[in-house]
């Protein structure tokens, strides 16, 4: 079933309202998603916890400042949607489509994007703390200023990814693609960088190390300090 989402206080002529963003949600909780298509939806500082949208069409929905801490996302479709200021702490966003969503400012301690489409998405100031990005596709992301301590990144595509000024401190990148990713002013301290590919056209000015692991990546430490 698709839902109509005109904008907030609007209906179209000759048609029943569409409905509230409260009584959409209290749908959800009562009955779930289930054939249900939620394509610009507007969410906008909703509570969704406890609800599956597992597979759910969401692209171009405002989810801003909603709560979806713990949800399940997985095979979701969220491309192009906003999710500024989002709580997606420890939800499951395994396989989802955000390639080009807005995740500034974004917290999602703990959650995972194992295999996740987010290219060309805005994590700009991201809290994004012990994440799961495996296998995710960061093509052109944008995730300056994000903070991904202790984040697991192995096998990612970045390239053209912008991480200036990133907290990186104790994150895994092992085997991870930086092709023409941006590093300048990153923080890496305990980072883990072995079998990095096509670094060699990556950009790390100004990086700040500490305790670095260079096991494994000895070729790139050589092109880092140079």
């Amino acid at each position: 079933m698709t839902i109509p989402f005109p904008g907030p206080g609007e209906s179209p002529a000759g048609e029943s309202p569409s409905p509230t963003p409260d009584s959409l949600v209290a749908h959800l909780k009562e009955k779930g998603a289930t054939g249900l298509t939620l394509a610009g939806a507007h969410l906008v500082g909703q509570d969704l916890t406890g609800v599956d949208l597992s597979g759910v069409d969401l692209s171009g929905a405002d989810l801003s400042r909603a709560s979806l801490q713990g949800v399940c996302l997985a095979g979701a479709n969220l491309s192009g949607a906003t999710l500024f200021q989002t709580c997606l702490d420890e939800t499951e966003l395994l396989g989802v489509n955000l390639l080009g969503a807005n995740l500034q400012e974004c917290s999602a301690a703990r959650a995972s994007f194992g295999h996740a489409n987010l290219k060309e998405a805005t994590l700009m100031g991201a809290k994004l703390q012990e994440a799961s990005f495996t296998g995710a596709n960061l093509q052109g992301a944008d995730l300056r200023l994000a903070d991904l301590s202790n984040a697991r990144m192995r096998e990612c595509d970045l390239s053209r990814a912008l991480l200036n000024q990133c907290e990186l401190a104790g994150a895994d990148l092992g085997g991870s693609i930086v092709d023409h990713a941006v590093f300048d002013e990153a923080h890496l301290r305990q980072t883990r960088l072995a079998d990095l590919r096509s670094f060699d056209a990556s950009r790390w000015i100004a990086v700040r190390f500490q305790q670095m692991d260079f096991v494994g990546a000895h070729l790139l430490r050589r092109h880092i300090m140079d």
